[in-house]
Parts: C-alpha cells; sequence; structure tokens
C-alpha cells in the first residue's frame, strides 16, 4: 500500500457579507400579503390573527379618548316641554344658569327663551335640577300661556 492521504481538516468558513444592509427576515411580499389579509378579514375565526384584529378593534373602542371625537350631537340648550294646561316647561342647560344669582335666573330664563323660540312667555319660577351628588343637571322654567 502505498502512502495515506493526507487527512483533510474540516474547513471553518464563515461568508462575510460585503453588503451594509442585512438581509430581510420576511419576505416584501409575504408581508404584503400579511397586510392585504389583516385588511381584507380573511382569517378564520380562532386563529391568532383574528384574536389580534380582534384585540386591535377593542382596543381601539375602549381606549381612544373622547375628546378626539368633536361630532357628538349636543341637545339644545333650551327645550320647550309638555306641561299641565295653561303652563308651559322649559328644559334650560345648566352653563346657560351658571353664576345666575337666584333672585336674576327669572329674568335670565325669559330671556333665553324668548331668543329660543321667539315667543314671551312670563316665567313663573325657575327650579334647579340636582343629581344625587347635589350637582346641577339643569333648570326647569315654568311660564303661563
Amino acid at each position: 500500500m502505498g502512502p495515506e492521504p493526507p487527512i483533510a481538516e474540516p474547513l471553518l468558513s464563515a461568508t462575510v457579507s460585503t453588503s451594509s444592509t442585512p438581509a430581510p427576515a420576511v419576505c416584501y411580499s409575504e408581508a404584503v400579503s400579511t397586510l392585504t389579509r389583516f385588511v381584507l378579514w380573511d382569517f378564520k375565526r380562532g386563529s391568532w390573527q383574528y384574536d389580534v384584529m380582534c384585540a386591535l378593534i377593542l382596543g381601539f373602542v375602549f381606549l381612544t379618548p373622547q375628546y378626539l371625537f368633536h361630532d357628538q350631537p349636543r341637545p339644545a340648550n333650551v327645550q320647550m316641554l309638555s306641561g299641565e294646561p295653561g303652563t308651559i316647561s322649559f328644559w334650560i342647560a345648566p352653563e346657560l344658569l351658571a353664576g345666575v344669582p337666584a333672585e336674576g335666573r327669572k329674568a335670565k330664563a325669559s330671556a333665553l327663551v324668548s331668543s329660543r323660540f321667539k315667543t314671551h312667555p312670563t316665567i313663573t319660577r325657575v327650579e334647579q335640577i340636582l343629581d344625587e351628588e347635589n350637582d346641577v343637571k339643569g333648570y326647569m322654567a315654568y311660564a303661563r300661556q
């Protein structure tokens, strides 16, 4: 037998990248496909993607601050209510009579009703509407017809 061939040393080689950008972990087309499926709600019920979408929607609904939505309708500040025959009742928002002393509420309520309904009723009394904590929630003004 002849001389034995030399034993090959295991080669430890490392590939050195000359590119400055790292290889993307997720393919671009796969990311677009996943995003399209999220937008079109294309996941089966019970999958983790479906659960993530539901969690995002619930988070938006419950965690979005109310001040971001300014399109909430507000009721009129002065409203005419049905009352007993011969009398008219008006509900007046609390901010309209805030700071007005009790003696001046009739005159202010009369002016508010006149400007809102273009009538000139005689306000006979104005009562505060209080909640359980004694916060003013509005005023009731009573007038004669």
